[in-house]
């Protein structure tokens, strides 16, 4: 077999999808999650070092962006794993902006 004809026939194997895109894509989105984590976690610090005040809005977004990608993960592939973990980081989200809006009412100086 030429080479051509194999990869004709892993084209429309694959339906004309890159594989290694979607690997990539995959990798990228599973560190930009960490990054986003890492990154929110060091701004919600020194929110609390510099201001006294936690801003858990900077938490808020970190943990959606994991919500979504477990529940993502969850419906592709029905593991009640991926679904146990979906339901948490959205149940950390919802406590996030709770808190976070509780702190904007309280630091409020219309209301």
């Amino acid at each position: 077999m030429e080479k051509e004809e194999i990869l004709a026939k892993a084209q429309k194997e694959n339906k004309k999808k890159d594989l290694a895109d979607f690997e990539a894509t995959s990798l990228g989105c599973y560190w930009g999650a960490c990054a986003s984590m890492i990154l929110a976690g060091i701004f919600m610090a020194l929110s609390i070092i510099l201001t006294g005040k936690n801003n858990a809005g900077f938490m808020a977004v970190a943990f959606i962006a994991e919500a979504f990608i477990f529940w993502v993960k969850f419906i592709k592939l029905h593991k009640k794993h991926e679904l146990v973990i979906a339901i948490l980081y959205s149940l950390l989200t919802i406590a996030c902006i709770v808190l976070h809006i509780i702190m904007l009412v309280d630091t409020s100086t219309i209301l």
